[in-house]
């Protein structure tokens, strides 16, 4: 009884898999493409998603973020976030898209 709020906060935490897995199914891609070095649109805009994401929902740090994909640099990992940052405010699909996916990972851990 003593625990029980302690325990439901660390049930809706949400990690890094869970966003990472989130973000391949809505995508349609490999985890290991999302990690690769590939620069492919079709990639890098999942994979700044994905980091976004990480950046807004969990409290890892940018250099923690950019290790999840590939090693990359915290530079990477901020303008991955000012960029889907600006789309997602210039471009309705890209917002709504991101909408979506933020509220099924709050669903997935309620």
């Amino acid at each position: 009884d003593a625990l029980r709020d302690e325990v439901k906060l660390a049930a809706s935490i949400i990690s890094m898999d869970d966003i990472l897995r989130t973000v391949t199914a809505e995508f349609h891609v490999k985890l290991s493409e999302l990690q690769s070095k590939k620069r492919s649109k079709s990639l890098t805009h999942p994979r700044q998603v994905a980091m976004f994401l990480a950046r807004t929902l969990t409290h890892h740090s940018l250099s923690e973020i950019g290790g999840y994909f590939g090693g990359r640099d915290h530079t990477t990992v901020m303008h991955a976030c000012d960029r889907i940052r600006d789309l997602s405010s210039t471009n309705p699909s890209v917002g709504a898209s991101v909408d979506r996916l933020v509220s099924q990972l709050r669903h997935q851990r309620s």
